[in-house]
């Protein structure tokens, strides 16, 4: 394959790659790597806020709205009132969520351990990434961790 001319080209083939490499996750486990991201989130911080998930996670809040109720479609989370404050939102998964993670995250480290030959570039990737947000956002690195 040869490499586009145009980093904007090369970015647009990356989105579409990474789009099938999600559609391809989602195929053999029944989750989208956001999805499974967020049920790996909930083992470790069991009742959590949406603030903090989105925070944890490290999505928009109107993009973690948008999977939760996916996952509460397919029972694999579900949202209560905070009994010390009525106006929070408490999310946690429920017993089909904590199976379908532990029956997915096999598939998941199939399909991470394919990753293992480009791991590092991938973070430069990433980095170079971020650190473009940071400068369109203004805000210092530190900010934004």
């Amino acid at each position: 394959m040869v490499a586009p001319k145009h980093p904007l080209k090369s970015m647009f083939h990356l989105s579409l790659l990474l789009h099938n490499f999600n559609k391809e996750a989602e195929r053999r486990t029944g989750l989208s790597i956001v999805q499974w991201t967020i049920l790996k989130h909930l083992i470790d911080m069991p009742a959590a806020s949406a603030q903090e998930l989105s925070d944890a996670v490290r999505l928009h809040p109107s993009t973690l709205t948008q999977s939760m109720k996916r996952l509460i479609r397919k029972g694999l989370i579900f949202v209560s009132e905070d009994p010390r404050d009525s106006r929070k939102k408490i999310i946690s998964l429920t017993r089909n969520g904590k199976n379908t993670l532990d029956h997915s995250n096999i598939q998941m480290e199939e399909i991470a351990s394919g990753l293992a030959a480009i791991e590092s570039d991938l973070y430069v990737v990433e980095s170079g990434l971020a650190s473009l947000r940071y400068r369109r956002d203004g805000l210092p690195e530190e900010e934004m961790k």
